[in-house]
This record gives structure tokens, C-alpha cells and sequence, in this order.
């Protein structure tokens, strides 16, 4: 970031510098989750609409077997194939879930449209501030001091809620890989055999 130029016949060129600067990078960082909700929003719908069609698929199997039951087809029969069906339905939704496909995409519109508020409100305001400023006969120091001060409040604030949803994005990872962990150790667990005691048997 440049420094402005404190002309001092008209300090508003130097705060309305910072302001211009300001903008921009709210408006970039507004772009930027804009940009990047798009694949995640896609993906998303992608996997939900294929779960509710391999869920269906998954109950109406049955109900076709059930009329024909010793349909087979490759070799498996024809009822296995709706368990098969509600697995790949699970796995799409546990797919979106552990990614954070859905949560991270509706985050994103949350706070870009956030920003965007905040962003229109701090555009209006410095309207007002330079409409002030133009009306005093003379050129108010504190009016800028001011001005000045509300850009560093509104950057502050930009970077808070920014920083926030960094901050929410790694714990929601976070918790789902800890619960992919903790499935995978129970189903490990699970599929582990049985300890197996032999007795002996004293002859006599």
C-alpha cells in the first residue's frame, strides 16, 4: 500500500486515497469467496442429487426383487443390488460432509454477502463525511482524523470477520476428520476376531 499524499490545501485527497484502497480490498475479498463458492456450490448439488436418486433406487430394488426372486444379474443377486445402491448413497452425503462441500458454499454466499453490507454502508457513510467536509468553510483536521479512523475501524472489522470464518472453516475439518478417525478405529475394531480360548482337558 502506497502512502497518501497529505496535500495539506486539501487533506480529503489523502483520506479519500485510503478509502479507495480500503474498497478495493473488500471488494476483492468479496470477489474472491464469490468465485470460490461456485465449484464447491456445483459439486455439492452434484452429490446431494445423487444421493436422493441412489436412495430411491435403494427402496425401490426390493420391491422389484421381491416379484422376481431369483433374478440374478453379474452374478449377484438382484435384492443386493438396493444395499449397494444405499452405500453409494451414503457415500456421496459422508463425501460432501467431510469435504465441507455444502457448509463451506453457503458460508462463503453468508459472508460475501455480509461484507457487501458493511462494505455499501461504509461507502454511504463516506459520502456523507465528504459532503460535511465540503461544506465547512474551513477544513476541519478532526473531520479527517475522523474519516481516517473509521476506514482502520471498518479494516479492523473486514479482517475480524474474515479471520472468523478461517477459523470456523479448520474446526469444522478438523471435527470431521477426528469422526472419520473415530469411525475408522470402531470399524477396525469391529472386524477384528474374536480372542478364542482353549481349555485343556486333563486326562485321567
Amino acid at each position: 500500500m502506497e502512502q497518501p499524499d497529505w496535500n495539506k490545501n486539501d487533506l480529503f485527497d489523502g483520506a479519500n486515497s485510503l478509502f479507495k484502497y480500503v474498497e478495493q480490498k473488500t471488494q476483492e475479498s468479496i470477489q474472491w469467496y464469490l468465485i470460490k463458492k461456485n465449484p464447491k456450490k456445483t459439486v455439492s448439488i452434484i452429490l446431494r442429487c445423487l444421493a436422493i436418486i441412489f436412495t430411491s433406487i435403494g427402496g425401490l430394488i426390493p420391491l422389484i426383487a421381491s416379484a422376481k426372486s431369483d433374478s440374478v444379474l453379474w452374478g449377484i443377486q438382484f435384492n443386493q443390488f438396493g444395499y449397494i445402491s444405499l452405500l453409494i448413497a451414503a457415500s456421496c452425503v459422508g463425501f460432501d460432509k467431510f469435504f465441507g462441500l455444502s457448509s463451506s458454499w453457503m458460508r462463503f454466499m453468508s459472508i460475501s454477502l455480509v461484507l457487501e453490507k458493511h462494505l455499501q454502508d461504509l461507502q454511504l457513510e463516506w459520502s456523507l463525511l465528504h459532503l460535511k467536509y465540503i461544506n465547512q468553510q474551513n477544513q476541519s483536521v478532526e473531520l479527517i482524523e475522523h474519516m481516517v479512523n473509521r476506514l482502520r475501524e471498518f479494516s479492523f472489522m473486514i479482517n475480524a470477520l474474515v479471520e472468523k470464518e478461517t477459523k470456523e472453516w479448520i474446526a469444522e475439518f478438523q471435527t470431521n476428520l477426528a469422526q472419520l478417525e473415530n469411525n475408522t478405529k470402531q470399524k477396525l475394531i469391529a472386524g477384528r476376531p474374536e480372542h478364542i480360548e482353549i481349555k485343556e482337558h486333563k486326562t485321567t
